[in-house]
C-alpha cells in the first residue's frame, strides 16, 4: 500500500485497521465467542496508547529501514519483553525458557533476516518502536491475569480507544500538517478502486494478526 499506493499515511492505516479490528471484535462478541468484560479506564487508556505507539513505530522502522533490520528489531522484543517482566514484576524465566527463547530467535533470525540496512532515524524509531512492544505485550500479560481477561476480551477493550487516538493523530499530522508542510496530505489524497480494495485487504490482515498476538500473549 505504501510503496505501490502511494498511500503514504502510516498513522491513518493504524487507525482504520484499528477500527477494524474493534468491529471484528465486536461481531465475535454477538456471536457469543467471548462475552465482554471491562478494563479500568487508566489501564485501557494505558494499552491503547503503547498499542498506537508499538504499531506507529513498527511502520515507520519498516518504511525506513530494510525488512531485515525491521525483523531484527522485532527479534529483540524478546529480551525486551523478559526485562519489562522482570522490572515490573521481578519475573525470572527458568533456564528452559531462556534457552527455548534464545533457540527461536536465533533460528527465526537465520531464515528471516536477509538484507540489514538502515538510517539513523530508522534505528531511533526501531528502538522506540521495541521499547512499545514490549511494554504492550508485558502489560496484555499482566493485565489480563489480574482482571480476568481472554485474548478477544483484551481486544475488543483496547483496539477503540487506540482508533480514536490514531485517528485524531492522523487528522492534525497527516492532515492540517502535512497541508502546512506542503506534502500530499491524507485529505487530498486520490483513493482508486485497487487502494481501497487492498486497504480493506490489510484490514482482515490486521485483524487475524491483532488477534493472534493477543492469544499468544495471553
Amino acid at each position: 500500500i505504501f510503496q505501490y499506493h502511494g498511500f503514504d499515511f502510516n498513522i491513518t492505516l493504524t487507525a482504520i485497521h484499528n477500527f477494524a479490528t474493534y468491529f471484528g471484535a465486536v461481531g465475535m462478541a454477538r456471536m457469543q465467542w467471548f462475552e465482554v468484560k471491562a478494563l479500568r479506564t487508566p489501564d485501557r487508556i494505558k494499552l491503547a496508547a503503547f498499542t498506537c505507539l508499538s504499531i506507529v513505530f513498527l511502520n515507520y522502522s519498516l518504511m525506513l529501514n530494510s525488512v531485515g533490520f525491521y525483523q531484527v528489531a522485532k527479534l529483540c522484543t524478546i529480551p525486551a519483553i523478559l526485562l519489562v517482566n522482570y522490572f515490573y514484576r521481578g519475573t525470572i524465566p527458568s533456564f528452559k525458557i531462556i534457552l527455548s527463547l534464545l533457540l527461536l530467535t536465533v533460528g527465526v533470525g537465520l531464515t528471516s533476516v536477509t538484507d540489514v540496512n538502515s538510517t539513523a532515524l530508522g534505528v531511533i524509531l526501531a528502538g522506540l518502536a521495541v521499547f512499545f512492544t514490549a511494554g504492550l505485550q508485558a502489560w496484555v500479560k499482566i493485565n489480563g491475569e489480574d482482571f480476568k481477561l481472554n485474548s478477544l476480551q483484551m481486544l475488543e477493550q483496547v483496539t477503540l480507544p487506540s482508533a480514536i487516538m490514531l485517528t485524531v493523530a492522523a487528522i492534525f499530522i497527516e492532515g492540517f500538517y502535512y497541508i502546512y508542510a506542503g506534502r500530499l496530505s491524507v485529505f487530498e489524497y486520490d483513493f482508486t478502486i485497487s487502494s481501497v480494495f487492498e486497504i480493506l485487504l490489510s484490514c482482515v490482515a490486521a485483524l487475524a494478526v491483532n488477534a493472534t498476538v493477543f492469544f499468544i500473549v495471553r
